[in-house]
């Protein structure tokens, strides 16, 4: 399933996705998938939808995310995410607020993976051509008052 997550079209990947549900409800996984299917082909709610459901279904604890003896949750990751929701759905300075403060819970678990992501994630960002950035004035806010983007020193 997961080979097919944005090259096939949504429907079909839908049906599939949901017969694997029913093989396997106790699979949050599935709903990851889901996720970045419905990201791939810009359905912006239903992500987040799915996204939700992930992180509910697996409380930020799945095996993927690296870190189950948290008892918090991964909370990093999904920061992560929301901020890649942001960005395909043009809103740049949500994005950055959502990159911003996965770099500070990441940097306070040390989570060194989620911190790579971020990064790369917040340098694809700004390498954006400015007439992309429909709110520069975030960025420049949050470097001027050093809220966010610490972990540059990392």
């Amino acid at each position: 399933l997961e080979a097919r997550v944005g090259r096939v079209p949504m429907g079909a990947f839908e049906r599939q996705a949901l017969q694997f549900q029913r093989a396997y409800p106790a699979d949050p996984q599935i709903q990851y998938l889901r996720f970045r299917n419905f990201l791939h082909h810009r359905e912006h709610q239903a992500a987040v939808a799915a996204l939700h459901t992930f992180f509910d279904y697996s409380s930020g604890h799945h095996a993927a995310l690296q870190q189950p003896e948290t008892r918090l949750g991964n909370f990093q990751n999904a920061l992560l995410n929301m901020a890649d929701v942001h960005a395909n759905h043009g809103s740049l300075d949500q994005a950055f607020q959502a990159l911003d403060e996965t770099l500070r819970v990441a940097q306070q678990r040390n989570d060194d993976g989620c911190l790579a992501h971020a990064l790369a994630q917040l340098c694809h960002l700004l390498a954006m051509p400015i007439t992309q950035h429909p709110s520069l004035d975030y960025i420049e806010g949050a470097a001027s008052r050093r809220i966010g983007f610490q972990c540059m020193a990392v």
